[in-house]
C-alpha cells in the first residue's frame, strides 16, 4: 500500500480534500470529499462522495486510488 500512500501524499498525481457539510443540506455529521487527479494532462477528472466521518473520507479516497492503479495496472 506504499504507493497507494504516494499517492495520496504527491500533489502532481492527486489532489483530495474533505470537509464537514455545516449546512442545513445535509444530516448532521454528514462529511464530504473530493479527489482531483492532477496527473491527468488534458483534462483533470475527479471523484467525490460524503461519509459519516473524516477518516471515512480518507478511507473513501484511498479506495478510488486503489481503483485508479488497479485500472492502470500499478497494483
Amino acid at each position: 500500500m506504499e504507493l497507494v500512500e504516494q499517492w495520496m501524499n504527491d500533489k502532481n498525481k492527486a489532489y483530495w480534500n474533505c470537509w464537514q457539510c455545516l449546512n442545513g443540506d445535509y444530516t448532521e455529521g454528514t462529511w464530504s470529499w473530493v479527489l482531483f487527479w492532477t496527473a491527468d494532462e488534458v483534462d483533470t477528472t475527479y471523484e467525490s462522495g460524503l461519509a459519516g466521518s473524516e477518516i471515512e473520507c480518507k478511507l473513501c479516497i484511498k479506495e478510488e486510488i486503489i481503483r485508479r492503479l488497479k485500472k492502470e495496472g500499478l497494483l
